[in-house]
């Protein structure tokens, strides 16, 4: 597990811009297990709502903290999603618990990528879709687009 997936952690591994490919930099952070967890960390606005309740990271956490990176660069948010209006992280944490993602902010030539996003993004980690889940479903979005 990474722990701190966000806009400045991605880099281009080439420069085909047709055919990105994106690496994530930055293991600061980075977790191999759940057992072996340390107390909470990450980038308020990236970490799920499970790390702010119980302080523990899962890998789905990763997979939400992706898809606030999907939301924000495609709706090109000066703000965080969750972290817009927040003054403490305690406000932080309770935006990303309960606020709706402004998913009507994604333009139209990127909305069939919604449909996986609102799955990154789902507020319970059990109901939220895997790394590999996630990537064949935006493969399928792409072909369609």
């Amino acid at each position: 597990m990474h722990c701190d997936i966000k806009e400045p952690n991605l880099m281009l591994k080439s420069s085909v811009l047709q055919k990105p490919a994106v690496v994530i930099v930055d293991g600061g952070f980075a977790q191999s297990t759940v057992s072996e967890q340390q107390p909470c960390c990450g980038s308020p606005g990236y970490i799920p709502p499970e790390t702010w309740k119980t302080g523990t990271w899962y890998p789905k956490g990763d997979c939400f903290s992706m898809g606030v990176v999907a939301l924000q660069v495609l709706t090109r948010s000066a703000e965080g999603i969750f972290t817009a209006g927040a003054t403490s992280y305690e406000e932080v944490r309770n935006f990303t618990s309960t606020r709706e993602p402004p998913y009507s902010d994604v333009p139209a030539e990127y909305t069939e990528f919604v449909p996986v996003i609102k799955k990154l993004l789902e507020k319970q980690r059990l109901s939220r879709i895997s790394a590999i889940d996630a990537s064949q479903s935006v493969s399928v979005a792409a072909c369609a687009s």
